[in-house]
């Protein structure tokens, strides 16, 4: 069986592979296929981590388990079958944890094998920007709900007492 995937760069600027593989493949001949697609060379950790319909970012399956020996869980262990299951299955690709180069993965395509079996680009669009972009980890709902939550309990007594106390010591040393 021959699987072509989507794969999206998340970027400004649309950058997509799609990339034609058999399914016998393991994940870390994906990542290999991936990497070689959008002209990323190889050397840097990465990881792909199970989504849903919505994107959100479930386990993770990485290039090498940091687990315990025996009890492994990388790249190598699982085929593309077991992770991608049906046409429009999901994953989110990590690439290079210091500059985050992040993916979105959709499988779009399953067909028989028909010539050869290599892994190809099937469609191409876009170039991979020189830096990655940057990426900042925050939940604003849940910055929202806990500054909400923190006014109902206090109100703004504590903001009114802080800045109270400040002003009556401006010239005072004390908090040196």
């Amino acid at each position: 069986m021959q699987y072509t995937f989507r794969c999206i760069l998340d970027v400004e600027e649309d950058v997509i592979r799609d990339i034609s593989i058999h399914s016998k493949c393991n994940l870390e001949e994906f990542h290999e296929a991936i990497t070689n697609a959008f002209g990323i060379s190889l050397g840097e950790m990465a990881a792909f981590y199970k989504s849903d319909d919505a994107w959100a970012q479930g386990d993770e399956i990485p290039l090498f388990s940091m687990n315990e020996i025996g009890s492994s869980n990388e790249m190598k262990d699982f085929t593309l079958t077991t992770v991608f299951s049906k046409k429009g299955s999901k994953s989110l690709y990590v690439y290079d944890f210091l500059k985050m180069w992040t993916f979105f993965i959709e499988l779009q395509k399953t067909g028989e094998i028909t010539g050869e079996q290599n892994t190809k680009i099937v469609f191409s669009k876009g170039e991979l920007p020189k830096q990655a972009p940057e990426k900042q980890f925050k939940s604003e709902k849940l910055l929202d709900d806990f500054e909400s939550e923190f006014d109902d309990d206090y109100g703004n007594e504590f903001d009114d007492e802080f800045n109270e106390d400040f002003d009556s010591n401006e010239d005072s040393n004390d908090y040196f």
